[in-house]
């Protein structure tokens, strides 16, 4: 059965370049699963989804990946598309899934949980479900209430991990005090020292020529183990005029949108050009960045950011 192209973005994990394998983090994940849910809250640049999408592999569990958005505050856009997301990890079977229709509004709890139980009644094994970006799920969405429920049929051998920049509400109170809902905070997926260094073992021979070997500990603690701040402070001299703006503590983002801006305006004008027209795109694929650009070489300057972790995921034939 082929996959449904219009939403591949949506429902399948990012593919990583080269990645540091954070096993002191994969260790943390083996034991936060014994519970149905695991919510890991950390800001942007964390490596949340870097981390989930490099530690799925070696689980040794299928894998379901569900990006949300705003479009899933309706709870039938949510059902359709999760739905798809099944028929994608498990296309074997043919009975369909519940089908939300208009009706179901008045009942909306007990639609979720028979949706959930048939979910879960189509892994078979060891089944790993991610929700990625819960933050963008608007806070009026009544999904708030609706998931908190479903996940509760799901049969013992489904878990569950949720990405969000924000700690879980209050709709999931009940999870945590009845122990089945375990957390890993933001400070847990700080980089370490040793991490840090084997980021900086990834870059390419030019960018490591940039920043001294002795330098690498000092930026390190410069970004106060942030990995978006360390991956930027290694770009191209960078690092070391940065040094002196980020001693203090300060906001985080604060310090992205200095850096990020730092490294944006040393890059060249027709690079800067594409990834300004392409950060209104939520995802797309390198011919809509071509088109849209009006640039050949847009797709080229897209994987080249991708390989070097400059936050671009690539997800089967798209980027975002």
């Amino acid at each position: 059965m082929a996959k449904p192209k219009q939403i591949l973005a949506k429902l399948t994990p990012p593919s990583m370049p080269r990645v540091v394998e954070r096993r002191r983090l994969f260790r943390r994940l083996d034991r936060t699963i014994k519970a149905p849910l695991t919510w890991i809250a950390a800001p942007p640049g964390a490596g949340k989804t870097t981390l989930l999408a490099s530690y799925a592999p070696q689980s040794r569990k299928s894998l379901l990946w569900y990006r949300l958005d705003a479009g899933d505050a309706d709870p039938a856009a949510f059902f359709h598309y999760l739905g798809l997301a099944v028929q994608v990890t498990a296309p074997r079977f043919r009975k369909q899934l519940p089908h939300f229709t208009p009706e179901y509004f008045a009942g909306l709890p007990v639609f979720t949980q028979r949706f959930f139980e048939a979910l879960g009644a189509r892994c078979q094994g060891p089944t790993l479900v991610v929700f990625d970006n819960y933050h963008e799920v608007p806070p009026e969405s009544s999904l708030h209430q609706l998931l908190p429920v479903g996940l509760q049929r799901f049969p013992p051998h489904v878990r569950v991990v949720i990405l969000s920049r924000d700690p879980y509400p209050s709709s999931y109170m009940r999870l945590a005090a009845e122990q089945q809902l375990q957390t890993i905070q933001s400070e847990e997926l700080e980089l370490t020292l040793a991490e840090a260094r084997q980021v900086y073992g990834l870059q390419d021979r030019r960018r490591k020529s940039s920043v001294p070997l002795t330098s690498i500990d000092q930026l390190w603690e410069s970004a106060r183990g942030w990995m978006a701040g360390f991956i930027l402070l290694l770009e191209r001299d960078v690092g070391r005029a940065a040094l002196s703006h980020v001693s203090a503590p300060v906001n985080p983002l604060a310090v992205f949108e200095y850096l990020a801006g730092e490294v944006l305006y040393r890059l060249p004008v027709e690079t800067q050009q594409v990834l300004m027209t392409m950060s209104l795109m939520p995802d797309f694929t390198p011919d809509m960045a071509i088109a849209l650009t009006d640039r050949p070489e847009a797709g080229h300057i897209l994987e080249q950011f991708h390989q070097s972790r400059y936050f671009i995921e690539r997800r089967e034939d798209r980027l975002g």
